[in-house]
């Protein structure tokens, strides 16, 4: 596990939106946007996922993700499907965990991102988070990236 902060520049994407428990929806999301893509022929350069909901604060079956994507092609790409949509994340400051999660413990992950943040002195800022995966997860682990936007501790509480 590493841990970086990182200034991203906006980003373009193509995104299909799932709602319900993410266990459940999310990988459904992986499974349609991928049989989309095959059939439109459309490479992929980034695989993500963005979680709109705290499991904690909303009921599982109103929570809400978008499954997305960042393609060399995205401007060819027209969304012919009521799910799918195009946003452009916001650039700005973001702490980054790297890690690999085995057997399913993203929350653990998630909770590592976080505790890890309020020891670097930075807060969350409520704005995007996202995980990015760097391998197909074929083998039941997951090597990926969480994004989580935050700010110093100290313009947040100027804020």
């Amino acid at each position: 596990m590493t841990i970086r902060l990182e200034v991203a520049e906006p980003m373009e994407v193509l995104c299909l939106r799932v709602v319900g428990p993410y266990a459940e929806q999310v990988p459904q999301g992986f499974k349609r946007l991928h049989a989309w893509l095959d059939e439109k022929n459309y490479s992929v350069e980034k695989w993500l996922a963005f979680y709109w909901d705290h499991p904690g604060e909303t009921s599982p079956n109103a929570l809400r993700a978008d499954i997305a994507i960042t393609s060399p092609l995205l401007h060819q790409m027209v969304p012919d499907n009521d799910d799918l949509h195009r946003e452009t994340i916001p650039g700005g400051l973001y702490a980054v965990l790297h890690t690999l999660v085995e057997n399913g413990a993203f929350a653990e992950a998630w909770n590592d991102l976080y505790r890890s943040i309020a020891e670097m002195g930075h807060v969350p800022t409520g704005g995007v988070c996202f995980e990015r995966y760097l391998c197909d997860g074929r083998n039941g682990n997951w090597d990926i990236e969480i994004w989580q936007s935050v700010e110093p501790v100290s313009q947040a509480e100027q804020g």
